[in-house]
């Protein structure tokens, strides 16, 4: 296994977190945290420690030292002027003092396994190690879950997950605290979260979130790329706080956010959505995107057309159930070879509920039935 440096793996993961790496040096940082399970630690630990003081400070215990690491960072990045490329350049000390303080996040987290009581689940949901390709949902009490591959109903306390089909669903009353869903290179992954919002996770991505929603507010922390259906509540609104001070208010919306390469993507679907930074906001309407870079004014514009309309000529239905379950966030089933070669001709709107599409299509000699509850779609 290839050694890294420690203190220039580091800087490129500050650089990664302020949004300044180029292509080729995301690229070679992807590398490394994929082929040295040391190295993916040590990145989804500052990872960790910059993302958890954002969702509500009434989630987090207060003694969490990721609160100490976090204002350490905030401290450090201020302390240097802004500059081309390699933005933060570290002193060996910071290493140092960086390094004490994730122990004490590590002795804090085995304090906190140690004070509550062993659970009985199946052993192959729990994860026993760092592999860097792995799913990993890591709990409010760090107990992680393997989702890599499917299991039967897994128990943790008063909560069932049920991890199948690439899908994560739960129920039951979980402890607080914040949960960290992490997708790793390669994979994509999909969580539906206890009020049925519907997130899909694109590869290096990761999503923080509580459990239970029990606030004012529905919030979520996203790094990377999503699309996301949002279940309306008015009496909740969902938020989804983003890198960079960035936040997005919703209320029954599907959009895709990306916050790869140095700047912040929405696109917004259907529903609204406002996007708010710490010097400007902006309310987007469907068919609108915007995109955020260094602090510069927000502005709307219209979506590529070929991002809302499918039109499509003489294509199988198995090319098309592609589009749809990509789309709609949805697993589609064809039941034999002859529907999945049936010929269509015609279009799909994004922007169209799932089951005009489906009447629409019905026209043609097939029948299918759309299982809401499990998010499936059956053609035969």
């Amino acid at each position: 296994m290839e050694d890294f440096d420690q203190e220039l793996l580091y800087e490129m993961i500050i650089n990664e977190i302020a949004g300044l790496l180029s292509e080729e040096e995301q690229a070679c940082l992807d590398r490394i945290i994929a082929e040295n399970p040391e190295a993916y630690k040590f990145w989804k630990d500052l990872h960790e420690a910059e993302s958890a003081h954002i969702l509500a400070s009434s989630e987090l215990h207060k003694d969490d030292p990721m609160e100490v690491v976090r204002k350490y960072e905030k401290a450090l990045q201020g302390g240097y002027p802004p500059r081309k490329r390699k933005a933060v350049f570290i002193k060996p000390v910071s290493i140092t003092v960086l390094s004490v303080l994730l122990v004490m996040t590590a002795l804090y987290t085995i304090n906190q396994r140690r004070t509550r009581a062993p659970d009985s689940q199946p052993a192959q949901a729990i994860a026993t190690n760092e592999d860097p390709r792995t799913i990993i949902l890591t709990l409010p009490d760090g107990q992680r879950l393997d989702l890599s591959i499917d299991t039967a109903n897994t128990q943790v306390d008063n909560v069932v997950f049920i991890n199948r089909g690439n899908r994560l669903r739960f129920r039951g009353k979980g402890s607080p605290g914040i949960a960290t869903l992490y997708v790793p290179a390669g994979k994509d992954y999909t969580v539906v979260l206890a009020d049925k919002t519907t997130i899909k996770l694109s590869p290096n991505s990761v999503l923080r979130f509580p459990i239970n929603f029990t606030g004012e507010t529905r919030s979520v922390f996203l790094r990377g790329k999503a699309f996301l259906q949002v279940a309306p509540n008015n009496n909740q609104p969902f938020v989804v706080v983003l890198p960079k001070h960035h936040k997005l208010q919703v209320l029954g919306t599907a959009f895709n956010v990306n916050t790869h390469k140095g700047a912040i993507k929405v696109s917004l679907i259907t529903g609204s959505l406002k996007m708010e930074t710490l010097t400007d906001s902006l309310r987007l309407k469907p068919g609108y995107e915007v995109v955020s870079v260094n602090g510069e004014p927000l502005e709307a514009d219209r979506m590529d057309p070929a991002e809302l309309v499918y039109e499509f000529r003489e294509q199988s239905l198995q090319e098309v159930a592609k589009v749809i379950a990509r789309w709609y966030n949805i697993e589609v089933v064809l039941s034999n070879n002859k529907v999945s070669n049936m010929q269509l001709t015609g279009k799909i709107d994004r922007q169209k509920p799932l089951h005009i599409i489906l009447n629409q299509l019905g026209a043609i000699n097939f029948h299918h039935e759309l299982n809401a509850a499990c998010d499936t779609l059956r053609f035969w």
